[in-house]
């Protein structure tokens, strides 16, 4: 989580040609800030890839869809 205001300075400054930030906490740590890491629930998935939607669709679906899927 981050503050609104710094997180979009930080997004645009990112969108700069030179830049390589990859997502928000490293577009943060570009601008100098340092995020602090906390542990979280691994329900809380980022959908990057095409697989990742499966996952999402299950944990949607609910605990007992995610055992039949093997996914729990």
């Amino acid at each position: 989580m981050f503050r609104y205001g710094l997180l979009c300075r930080a997004l645009d400054d990112a969108l700069a040609p030179a830049s390589r930030s990859p997502d928000d906490a490293a577009a943060m740590e570009r601008a100098g800030h340092k995020p602090r890491l906390i542990a979280g629930s691994a329900a809380n998935i980022k959908v990057t890839r095409p697989e990742d939607l499966s996952m999402a669709a299950t944990l949607i679906a609910g605990p007992a869809q995610a055992v039949a899927v093997g996914h729990g």
